[in-house]
């Protein structure tokens, strides 16, 4: 942060967000960076209710999974063939919704 002192912002894709954000908060940047992040697990949630994540992307976890295994079974057992491209929308988790995930 030091290098580049005028950042305002951060996406942060992977599970290190946690490492990222526990860093800004030792240097005092809670607040002064927003931050982005990806999913939703309780070390983030806490984040988020702190103030120091601002959003996160929550990619469907567990609809990707089943989505995955309903095509693969019925591939196996009956030969079907996806025909077009799975699209699940991301969405955006901000703290005014984040009691829905």
């Amino acid at each position: 942060m030091s290098d580049y002192p005028d950042i305002g912002g951060l996406y942060i894709g992977s599970a290190n967000s946690i490492t990222v954000c526990n860093r800004l908060v030792e240097l005092g940047l809670k607040g002064r960076i927003k931050i982005v992040a990806s999913d939703v697990f309780p070390e983030l949630i806490d984040h988020m209710k702190n103030g120091v994540i601002d959003a996160t992307i929550f990619q469907q976890p567990h609809n990707i999974g089943y989505l995955a295994f309903k095509y693969l079974f019925e591939y196996l057992t009956e030969g079907r063939r996806i025909d077009k491209d799975i699209l699940l929308p991301p969405q955006i988790v901000l703290n005014s919704n984040l009691e829905l995930y």
